[in-house]
């Protein structure tokens, strides 16, 4: 499913902060509580994945059915990707300081 496109993003989001966190352009403790958590709840959310957000994929790539979990599951990635994008704005904004202000 493309699916694994959105957790591959976040994931990509967690190597960024690491690097970020090994060039001490980021707190290393702020760093790895980032990774700790983003590991976590991708790993807290397979099941979650494959219960709400397969219809999602279903739903827009294969013109399935826009049921209860598909709905469910888009607003989940919508919420995701909102907030990627608000990390990533406070952290170029902050000069690389703090991802949430």
């Amino acid at each position: 499913m493309n699916i694994e496109i959105f957790y591959a993003i976040i994931y990509s989001v967690i190597i960024i902060i690491g690097i970020l966190s090994v060039s001490r352009k980021m707190s290393a403790g702020i760093g790895l509580i980032g990774i700790a958590t983003g590991i976590g709840i991708s790993w807290i959310l397979a099941p979650y994945a494959s219960i709400v957000m397969e219809p999602v994929g279903s739903a827009i790539f294969f013109s399935g059915a826009w049921a209860l979990p598909a709905i469910l599951g888009l607003v989940h990635l919508m919420t995701m990707i909102i907030l990627v994008v608000m990390a990533g704005y406070n952290l170029l904004s902050s000069g690389g300081k703090i991802i949430w202000a």
